[in-house]
Protein backbone atom coordinates (compact mmCIF):
# COMPACT_ATOMS: atom_id res chain seq x y z
CA UNK A 1 0.00 0.00 0.00
CA UNK A 2 1.36 3.40 -1.31
CA UNK A 3 2.50 6.30 1.99
CA UNK A 4 -1.05 8.24 1.12
CA UNK A 5 -3.70 5.04 0.98
CA UNK A 6 -1.69 3.79 4.38
CA UNK A 7 -2.51 7.36 5.68
CA UNK A 8 -6.10 7.25 4.72
CA UNK A 9 -6.28 4.17 6.72
CA UNK A 10 -5.00 5.12 9.31
CA UNK A 11 -7.13 7.87 10.19
CA UNK A 12 -10.62 5.53 8.87
CA UNK A 13 -8.94 3.54 11.87
CA UNK A 14 -9.03 6.50 14.22
CA UNK A 15 -12.38 7.42 13.64
CA UNK A 16 -13.30 4.19 15.55
CA UNK A 17 -16.11 3.63 12.19
CA UNK A 18 -15.15 -0.52 12.95
CA UNK A 19 -13.50 -1.77 16.24
CA UNK A 20 -11.18 -4.72 15.56
CA UNK A 21 -7.91 -5.78 14.59
CA UNK A 22 -6.67 -4.50 10.51
CA UNK A 23 -3.78 -6.22 8.92
CA UNK A 24 -1.98 -4.23 6.70
CA UNK A 25 -0.94 -5.73 2.95
CA UNK A 26 -1.90 -9.67 3.16
CA UNK A 27 -1.13 -11.35 -0.10
CA UNK A 28 -2.31 -14.44 -1.85
CA UNK A 29 -2.37 -16.55 -4.56
CA UNK A 30 -4.93 -18.79 -6.04
CA UNK A 31 -3.92 -20.85 -9.19
CA UNK A 32 -2.16 -18.80 -11.75
CA UNK A 33 -2.98 -15.15 -9.89
CA UNK A 34 -1.72 -13.54 -6.97
CA UNK A 35 -2.66 -10.22 -4.86
CA UNK A 36 -2.42 -8.02 -2.05
CA UNK A 37 -4.90 -7.21 -0.24
CA UNK A 38 -4.48 -3.22 1.25
CA UNK A 39 -5.70 -4.25 4.41
CA UNK A 40 -7.85 -7.20 6.36
CA UNK A 41 -10.05 -6.60 8.89
CA UNK A 42 -11.58 -8.83 11.80
CA UNK A 43 -13.94 -7.95 14.67
CA UNK A 44 -13.65 -8.24 17.97
CA UNK A 45 -10.10 -10.88 17.41
CA UNK A 46 -8.65 -8.66 20.89
CA UNK A 47 -11.11 -5.71 22.43
CA UNK A 48 -8.87 -4.95 24.51
CA UNK A 49 -6.33 -3.40 22.31
CA UNK A 50 -8.62 -2.55 19.68
CA UNK A 51 -8.97 -1.08 17.23
CA UNK A 52 -5.25 -1.36 16.32
CA UNK A 53 -3.28 -2.07 12.79
CA UNK A 54 -0.74 -4.75 12.81
CA UNK A 55 1.85 -5.57 9.63
CA UNK A 56 0.85 -8.46 7.73
CA UNK A 57 3.41 -10.99 9.61
CA UNK A 58 0.58 -10.59 12.40
CA UNK A 59 -1.71 -12.08 10.21
CA UNK A 60 -0.14 -15.33 9.61
CA UNK A 61 0.50 -15.67 13.77
CA UNK A 62 -2.98 -15.04 14.64
CA UNK A 63 -4.77 -16.75 11.86
CA UNK A 64 -5.47 -20.28 14.00
CA UNK A 65 -7.22 -17.33 16.69
CA UNK A 66 -9.07 -16.17 13.83
CA UNK A 67 -10.10 -19.37 12.36
CA UNK A 68 -11.19 -20.90 16.16
CA UNK A 69 -13.00 -18.32 17.30
CA UNK A 70 -14.84 -17.99 13.71
CA UNK A 71 -14.58 -14.86 12.90
CA UNK A 72 -15.66 -13.77 9.55
CA UNK A 73 -13.23 -11.01 7.55
CA UNK A 74 -13.28 -8.33 5.69
CA UNK A 75 -11.04 -7.39 2.98
CA UNK A 76 -10.66 -3.75 2.43
CA UNK A 77 -9.00 -1.66 -0.48
CA UNK A 78 -8.03 1.46 0.07
CA UNK A 79 -7.79 4.50 -2.94
CA UNK A 80 -7.97 8.24 -2.74
CA UNK A 81 -11.34 8.20 -4.95
CA UNK A 82 -13.92 5.55 -5.12
CA UNK A 83 -13.10 4.27 -8.65
CA UNK A 84 -13.65 1.03 -11.39
CA UNK A 85 -9.90 -0.80 -10.30
CA UNK A 86 -10.98 -0.67 -6.31
CA UNK A 87 -14.58 -2.17 -6.98
CA UNK A 88 -12.91 -4.96 -9.22
CA UNK A 89 -10.57 -5.45 -6.88
CA UNK A 90 -13.29 -5.64 -3.94
CA UNK A 91 -15.20 -8.24 -6.50
CA UNK A 92 -12.02 -10.75 -6.59
CA UNK A 93 -11.00 -10.36 -3.02
CA UNK A 94 -14.64 -11.65 -2.59
CA UNK A 95 -14.39 -14.76 -4.38
CA UNK A 96 -10.71 -15.70 -4.14
CA UNK A 97 -9.71 -14.65 -0.43
CA UNK A 98 -11.81 -17.75 0.91
CA UNK A 99 -10.55 -20.25 -1.19
CA UNK A 100 -7.14 -19.09 -0.64
CA UNK A 101 -7.43 -19.26 3.55
CA UNK A 102 -10.27 -21.10 4.38
CA UNK A 103 -12.62 -17.81 5.91
CA UNK A 104 -15.88 -16.76 5.34
CA UNK A 105 -16.09 -13.08 4.21
CA UNK A 106 -18.70 -10.73 5.66
CA UNK A 107 -18.72 -8.41 2.98
CA UNK A 108 -15.87 -7.01 0.77
CA UNK A 109 -15.20 -2.96 1.14
CA UNK A 110 -13.33 -0.10 -0.32
CA UNK A 111 -12.06 2.84 2.42
CA UNK A 112 -11.80 6.13 0.07
CA UNK A 113 -11.51 9.70 1.11
CA UNK A 114 -14.09 10.47 -2.35
CA UNK A 115 -16.99 9.02 -4.06
CA UNK A 116 -19.30 9.61 -6.72
CA UNK A 117 -22.71 8.59 -6.29
CA UNK A 118 -23.01 6.65 -9.05
CA UNK A 119 -20.35 4.00 -8.39
CA UNK A 120 -21.15 3.90 -4.28
CA UNK A 121 -25.08 2.62 -5.67
CA UNK A 122 -23.12 0.30 -8.13
CA UNK A 123 -21.46 -1.41 -5.04
CA UNK A 124 -23.86 -0.55 -2.89
CA UNK A 125 -26.10 -3.42 -5.23
CA UNK A 126 -22.74 -5.49 -5.37
CA UNK A 127 -22.71 -6.04 -1.77
CA UNK A 128 -19.35 -3.93 -1.37
CA UNK A 129 -19.18 -1.71 1.85
CA UNK A 130 -17.88 2.03 1.14
CA UNK A 131 -16.34 4.12 3.69
CA UNK A 132 -15.34 7.66 3.10
CA UNK A 133 -12.43 8.42 5.45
Amino acid sequence: MDPKEEEILRNFVRKRVLLGTFFMDVGFSYHDFSGIVDAIFVEALEPEVEPRILPSKWWRILLDEIKTKQRKITPIEVKKELNYEAIGQAIVYRHLFPKVWNLPIASPAIVCKEAKRALKQVCQENGILVFEA
